[in-house]
């Protein structure tokens, strides 16, 4: 899917702060993503923020999820994933 198409139907990152004052993370059109979320295999031309927004997708599905960046900008998909594999020659950060 391209990520212009997949930006379109999930919307936004959500954050709302929980009783522990921990911040959770959503989707604003969650339930769209519930529908594509077994036939999407590859998000084409995704920038940071799509991937951030697939992995938040992903984990609250309780799917285990493997993200990869090298850039400062791919840090909270990096994060927030269970395994963040960070290119060779990305930033020192995403390391």
């Amino acid at each position: 899917m391209d990520a212009e198409d997949f930006r379109n139907l999930v919307g936004r990152l959500d954050q709302k702060q929980d009783e522990n004052n921990e911040i959770r993370y959503s989707l604003e059109k969650e339930e769209n993503f519930l529908t594509i979320l077994e036939d999407v295999k590859v998000l084409t031309r995704a920038n940071s923020d799509d991937k951030l927004l697939f992995v938040i997708g992903l984990k609250n599905s309780s799917k285990t999820v493997a993200v990869t960046g090298d850039g400062i900008n791919d840090i909270d998909a990096l994060e927030h994933a269970d395994v963040g594999l960070s290119m060779g020659s990305g930033c020192s950060a995403a390391k």
